[in-house]
């Protein structure tokens, strides 16, 4: 793994990341908002990347991020997975898409399978604080959402290896 280095603005947005965050889920209880985003599942042989981003619970996550206006998901996959951890995917496989409601907030979550032929990633450490590669079938404890998103790959996997 090589480590990205933070700009000096970067340092200090990271500093000040838990600071913000409860105010980030006061403003989510006042507005409830709707948003939707991307996430991938990264393999390569056996393996499954998971990180774990800089904000939020700093539980293991699937890479992925929120849809950009006129933006399509399948593209915010790939440029998401390009931005945090400096891997270009050539196409990703949609799996399919799920509703899921936690810290005040209603998101549409579409998952979308990727392969990589190198474990070697590029993480941004604005974004992630650390990145695993996990047998498929030794997975770590996952937040309600990953484990979800998880279990859509492995659906996928069982029906694909048929």
């Amino acid at each position: 793994m090589h480590k990205r280095k933070l700009t000096f603005w970067q340092k200090g947005i990271h500093f000040f990341n838990p600071v913000m965050y409860p105010f980030v889920h006061l403003y989510w209880f006042l507005t409830r908002p709707r948003s939707a985003g991307a996430k991938v599942v990264i393999t390569h042989e056996d393996h499954v990347l998971v990180v774990e981003h800089t904000y939020g619970s700093g539980s293991n996550m699937f890479p992925g991020g929120v849809i950009e206006r006129g933006e399509e998901p399948d593209r915010t996959a790939l440029r998401e997975v390009e931005e945090e951890l400096g891997i270009v995917l050539e196409e990703v496989i949609p799996l399919g898409s799920f509703e899921f409601e936690g810290h005040y907030k209603q998101d549409t979550i579409h998952v979308f399978h990727g392969r990589v032929q190198s474990r070697e990633v590029y993480p941004d450490p604005f974004e992630i604080r650390n990145v695993f590669w996990f047998p498929v079938h030794s997975m770590p404890q996952l937040s309600r959402a990953s484990k979800t998103i998880f279990d859509m790959y492995q659906d996928y996997a069982q029906r694909t290896q048929s």
